[in-house]
């Protein structure tokens, strides 16, 4: 309701100021006015050239069928599906950046994506994370906690042998990885494409 105190885990404590939508309300923070979601299941996202720049997402399908404002979330959603093919499609040398390391380590993180196909044609997608350090030792705690690089600060450094961590070290450690989790065998057919290449370094 209008003058509710609300917690937001980036913007932090705020006041509710009106509704705009089943789902989501403007809220005062320190920081400013901004539109959030009311709950988990809303989401609302800004963009930039599209027909509609503001879409507000629900993944609640009764929550659309209520709401004009709300359209469904799902992986044949439009605006979705373009912004897959158009990622899916970039040349290896759009996908990789240079940030500082978030730790005291330095070293690749590896994004695949992992297309499976199983029994009677059901197909099964996988993101994996792969992350070494420059000697080829792999570094779980960055394969669990791999959304921290997206936030890390830009660095002009790289790595030095990158294409032998590739071969000798990333790929073998996907292809076992693969196996391990049961995601593949020798019945499955499977595609592995790389989608996300950080390179962190101590600066």
């Amino acid at each position: 309701m209008i003058g509710n105190r609300v917690q937001h885990s980036e913007y932090g404590e705020g006041i509710v100021t009106a509704l705009v939508s089943d789902g989501f309300c403007r809220v005062f923070f320190s920081s400013g006015e901004r539109t959030v979601p009311d709950g988990d299941q809303c989401y609302k996202i800004t963009a930039a050239k599209a027909e509609r720049e503001t879409l507000y997402l629900t993944t609640d399908r009764a929550r659309s069928l209520e709401d004009e404002n709300l359209d469904l979330l799902g992986l044949d959603y439009p605006p979705l599906v373009e912004l897959l093919n158009r990622y899916r499609n970039l040349s290896l040398s759009e996908i990789g950046v240079c940030v500082c390391s978030p730790d005291t380590q330095g070293g690749v993180l590896s994004l695949w994506y992992i297309t499976v196909q199983g029994k009677g044609g059901n197909v099964h997608s996988h993101l994996i994370p792969i992350a070494v350090d420059p000697s080829g030792k792999r570094l779980p705690t960055w394969e669990r906690q791999f959304e921290v690089f997206f936030g890390s600060k830009p660095s002009s450094l790289r790595l030095d042998n990158t294409t032998m961590l590739l071969k000798e070290h990333i790929e073998p450690t996907l292809q076992r990885e693969l196996l391990h989790r049961g995601l593949v065998d020798k019945s499955h057919s499977y595609d592995t494409t790389l989608v996300g290449w950080v390179e962190a370094v101590q600066e």
